[in-house]
Order: structure tokens, then C-alpha cells, then sequence
């Protein structure tokens, strides 16, 4: 089982290269547009042993297990024209519109518990009048 997951490593390494980042170049007239992603991979391994000796066979027990995993995103295209170079970013939209969702809602929590303070405060010292 070890000896297999080492080769899947070793294969994994050896495609995770420049190939991997810069797809092939695609020829449009005068034009070569080369898209250009962000490639990561792990992996994880674990090892274990229980049992209590009681001299007794089958009182303990060993396991492994290990995954891995790979992303691939675009995050690029590069242009080329005889007259110039051009790096256009490729943007993801849908975690744009999440990170703003999440920012409004970060915003209206801390507003109501700056209220909550500054009002609750008000409250309390005026029923102790």
C-alpha cells in the first residue's frame, strides 16, 4: 500500500512542472494567447497502532491511510501581437460577489454591536436613575 502511494507522489511530481501553469500556446492570426493557471497539490499520510497486551492474538490492531489532493485555476492569459505583451488577469467573479457578501455582513454585526454597546449603555444608566 506504501510502496503505491510513494509512486502517486512521484507521478504527481513529475507532471507538476511548467506545462502544468502554461497551457499550449493558441495561434489567432498575428496573435498567441497562452493561458497561464495556479496549479497546488498535498498529500497526507498517517500511521496507527492500538492494542492492549493481554498475550492474547488479535487484541491489537494497525491501520494506515493517506489522500492527496490537486487544484488547478486559471488565473491569467497572456497576449502576444508583434507590437506588444499583455498579462490579462482572469477574474472569478463568484468569489468576488462572496468576499463582498461576507464584508457587508462583517460590517452590519460589528455596527449592531457597536449600537448594542453605545445604546445599552444609555438603557442601563437611565433605569438606574
Amino acid at each position: 500500500m506504501i510502496e503505491r502511494l510513494f509512486d502517486t507522489i512521484e507521478e504527481v511530481q513529475q507532471t507538476a512542472h511548467v506545462s502544468a501553469v502554461f497551457g499550449k500556446p493558441v495561434q489567432v492570426g498575428e496573435r498567441t494567447v497562452i493561458p497561464v493557471a495556479k496549479v497546488k497539490y498535498g498529500f497526507g499520510l498517517g500511521f496507527g497502532k492500538r492494542g492492549v497486551d493481554t498475550g492474547e492474538e488479535g487484541t491489537e490492531a494497525e491501520g494506515a491511510s493517506g489522500g492527496g489532493g490537486i487544484v488547478a485555476r486559471p488565473i491569467a492569459v497572456i497576449e502576444v501581437t508583434p507590437d506588444r505583451v499583455r498579462v490579462e488577469p482572469v477574474l472569478d467573479e463568484g468569489r468576488i460577489a462572496l468576499a463582498g457578501i461576507f464584508a457587508g455582513l462583517w460590517a452590519i454585526f460589528w455596527s449592531a454591536r457597536t449600537l448594542q454597546a453605545l445604546f445599552g449603555r444609555r438603557a442601563s444608566k437611565e433605569g438606574n436613575r
